[in-house]
């Protein structure tokens, strides 16, 4: 597949999350805990989305993967207990659309992998992925969009 990588320029955006660290094959299974508990933390406390839900990724290890599992909120807000606030960092970022299902993801992840080297950029922060499409309202996989963010400098 190939990718068209684009740079752009963000605002930083608040965010509502859970913070994990998971096996790469129970990611599945933590983003179906983390996305419902946090919208719905949201709406019991009248806090407006922004957005659509995201995963950012902090690292990769034997242990798993560290990862924040969100939603964007449209101003600061206060976490509870596990629901934690913050930001996703904004500036400069690459970015590409993947269309597919979320296990050939690591595709769009290697084109910008790839397009970083090509063009002597390194990562100044943690990647993230926005899930543009809802599984619920559209279910067949090959329908799905997904941005692919990395900040650069």
């Amino acid at each position: 597949m190939a990718y068209d990588i684009q740079t752009t320029e963000l605002d930083e955006t608040h965010v509502l999350f859970i913070h994990r660290t998971a096996p790469q094959e129970e990611l599945g299974n933590v983003f179906g805990e983390c996305f419902p508990a946090v919208f719905q933390y949201a709406m019991e406390n009248g806090i407006e989305l922004a957005g659509a839900p995201f995963a950012r990724y902090h690292s990769f290890s034997p242990a798993g993967i560290e990862v924040d599992a969100g939603i964007p909120i449209a101003s600061a807000a206060t976490g509870k207990d596990h629901i934690q606030y913050g930001t996703i960092a904004g500036g400069k970022h690459v970015m590409t659309i993947h269309a597919g299902p979320y296990d050939t993801l690591n595709l769009a992840h290697t084109a910008i992998e790839e397009w970083l080297a090509e063009n002597g950029k390194a990562p100044s922060g943690p990647n993230w992925e926005s899930y543009v499409t809802d599984p619920g309202e559209v279910p067949n996989p090959e329908e799905w969009q997904t941005f692919v963010y990395w900040p650069i400098d």
